[in-house]
């Protein structure tokens, strides 16, 4: 079998992956697609199909539904606990220059968009000529992160390991660009296949391939990444999904939202086709024959002089219902969208509504962005634990994303309670401080030392 061969399940949720990204990606990519998303019309040539296709407007709900779900999630900053070796490592956490905040953004985004992404634990093969921890560091001999999208994870494999479901064998592709020998000024894209499996042994070793002409070889030697001195029993990735760690891929969780994004891009193509032949009038001459070289021109310097009696002249307009049934359509399925993607696309309501009532709404949608924050925060802690002892640490390490969604500030009566409790002693002074955090009277970014400095006389 190849080494690029995908699993059994990847072609099935391959194509579910794309129309995610597609939609995603905007207009551009939905008119690139063509006739996957916008069927031709019956009867319509090429460049009526591509006029067609070029009036349709693709309103990119999905899009901004992942912006402002994301935004939900970083709406506080993610709680972090990292010994001091890891912490200087967050900084640059996958050695292309990404803060730790900005690559858990990116996996966020990943999961909302197609539900399905990998984090690779990887530390490069030791050097000789390294000895000094500051010449690790100089040399980029060090433990990092690495994000792999869902289409890049080719293959995976489950084996029994004790009583426990481990993962035994990997293919992850990869791209990366060379300078073209031949021209400066160039670059080569390259794709290799990086293997990621536990030997005969069980221990866990890398290999990488490159293509040639048909055919896949191996690039170096294989690799045998060390931890504590000791090779490891185990692959260093975790599959991160919106609800689980699970290997197997999962539905994306805004695909409903996709399908009826692309519906409504088809309605619109044809209310936007509708009103291109219907939108202006068209004169209409009954009783009257041009001459070979005469010609009519419409305006109020012109005038027209029809010879015969019976000649009439007249617009012909549109009228019926037509267009305004599809302006309904699309009306309803910006609502669908509005339902199931996010609330910050739906109109206001003008009447009144509860807090209570308000957050059943929303209840469902938070609930399923709450799992997938949950899930995300599960993986980069055991990645981040990995990490941190391959850095020579073992303290506690944590990170946990906000899972607040709603600002609901503190009320003037519940203040007014927590400062007469604390007044009455029943409450600490810290323990003040943390409620009115948690009610956004104070500013999350402030620490408890720094709000007594900024209140000190």
């Amino acid at each position: 079998m190849p080494v690029d061969d995908s699993h059994g399940d990847y072609s099935r949720y391959a194509r579910l992956w794309q129309k995610c990204r597609d939609v995603a990606d905007g207009e551009e990519s939905v008119h690139r697609r063509g006739e996957l998303y916008l069927p031709r019309l019956s009867g319509q040539s090429s460049r009526d199909y591509g006029a067609y296709r070029a009036r349709a407007l693709f309103y990119n709900a999905t899009q901004r539904t992942i912006d402002g779900m994301t935004g939900l999630v970083f709406r506080k900053s993610p709680r972090v606990v990292l010994p001091s070796p890891t912490e200087a490592l967050s900084f640059d956490i996958d050695m292309a220059g990404t803060p730790l905040r900005i690559f858990a953004e990116e996996l966020v985004t990943e999961v909302l968009t197609v539900g399905r992404a990998g984090l690779l634990v990887d530390h490069p093969p030791a050097r000789e000529d390294v000895v000094t921890a500051s010449q690790a560091r100089h040399a980029g001999q060090r433990p990092y992160l690495k994000l792999y999208r869902a289409e890049d994870i080719l293959d995976w494999r489950q084996g029994m390991r004790g009583n426990a479901s481990v993962t035994t064998h990997l293919r992850l592709r990869e791209r990366f660009s060379v300078p073209d020998p031949g021209d400066e000024f160039r670059s080569i894209s390259v794709e290799q296949v990086r293997v990621l499996d536990l030997d005969s042994d069980g221990f866990y070793r890398q290999r990488v391939f490159r293509g040639t002409n048909g055919r896949w070889d191996q690039v170096g030697d294989s690799i045998t990444p060390l931890l504590d001195g000791r090779r490891l029993a185990h692959i260093p990735f975790l599959f991160i999904g919106p609800k689980d760690l699970r290997c197997g891929p999962s539905k994306p969780p805004l695909l409903d939202l996709v399908n009826v994004n692309l519906s409504h891009y088809r309605t619109t193509a044809d209310f936007e086709h509708g009103a291109h032949f219907t939108g202006l009038p068209t004169p209409v001459i009954s009783g009257h024959r041009l001459d070979e070289d005469e010609c009519l021109s419409i305006g109020s310097g012109e005038a027209w002089v029809l010879a015969s009696p019976e000649a009439r002249a007249y617009f012909l307009e549109f009228s019926g219902e037509g267009l305004s049934t599809l302006v309904t359509s699309l009306e309803r399925k910006e609502r669908q969208m509005a339902a199931i993607g996010a609330r910050m696309l739906a109109p206001e309501k003008s009447q009144a509504e509860t807090a209570e009532s308000l957050l059943i709404r929303r209840g469902g949608e938070n609930s399923v962005l709450a799992a997938l924050a949950q899930t995300v925060s599960l993986g980069l802690t055991m990645a981040l634990q990995i990490l941190a002892r391959w850095a020579g640490a073992s303290d506690k390490v944590a990170f946990e994303l906000n899972r607040d969604f709603l600002p609901t500030p503190m009320s003037a009566e519940a203040l007014k309670a927590h400062i007469a409790a604390w007044q009455a002693g029943v409450l600490s002074e810290e323990t003040l401080f943390e409620a009115l955090q948690r009610g956004e009277v104070v500013a999350e970014s402030l620490s408890f030392e720094e709000e007594r400095a900024r209140k000190s006389p």
